[in-house]
């Protein structure tokens, strides 16, 4: 997770966050104490990063859209690739970026 500069600037992604840090977000984010004893650490950097995300007016479902377009031209993709029309270097990029984001989102399928 990366430490936001701001509320304004606040992006968790990248970087680590101590315990503490991580609490002293949750709490400005709105959680409880209760809350964090009922719910697991990965719910509550969730919940923290989409508070940020939110508040920023950042849409938080356009990675998962990206992985879905991506998703639909893989078989595109790869036959380019398998014709030569691609080089290895743009394929291994969108290889990354997709399984990266399948990672992520590909549960949901």
């Amino acid at each position: 997770m990366r430490q936001p500069k701001s509320d304004s600037d606040s992006d968790l992604n990248g970087t680590f966050l101590t315990a503490k840090e991580v609490l002293s977000y949750a709490v400005r984010c709105g959680l409880t104490v209760a809350d964090l004893q009922r719910f697991t650490i990965g719910f509550v950097i969730d919940y923290v990063e989409t508070y940020f995300a939110l508040r920023n007016n950042k849409n938080i479902h356009e990675d998962e859209e990206k992985y879905r377009k991506m998703k639909s031209v893989l078989p595109f993709v790869t036959e380019r690739f398998e014709n030569k029309e691609i080089s290895t270097e743009q394929y291994s990029e969108f290889m990354n970026r997709y399984k990266e984001l399948e990672d992520r989102y590909g549960i949901y399928d």
